[in-house]
């Protein structure tokens, strides 16, 4: 394992985590969950670059879209929520 910072996008502090090693051969598209000690969430890190993968438009990331897609009314009312 080793030490990946990035910056969180709900506070906007930076934010150390830790992730599995990369193999040399792995895509640079790659990205793994990290848990956020700044907001207490979770983040998709790219493993490659350590930058948080954020939503379109909405403060504090959510979930990329091919999984907002499949998600129901009810998620969707959550997130806005909050």
């Amino acid at each position: 394992m080793r030490v990946v910072s990035y910056y969180c996008p709900a506070t906007g502090k930076k934010v150390d985590g830790w992730v599995y090693e990369l193999d040399s051969d792995e895509s640079t598209k790659i990205y793994d969950v990290v848990g956020c000690t700044a907001c207490q969430g979770i983040h998709l890190v790219n493993l490659t670059t350590s930058k948080a993968l954020t939503g379109q438009g909405r403060r504090g990331g959510g979930p990329p879209p091919r999984l907002r897609r499949r998600a129901t009314g009810d998620y969707r009312k959550n997130i806005a929520n909050k």
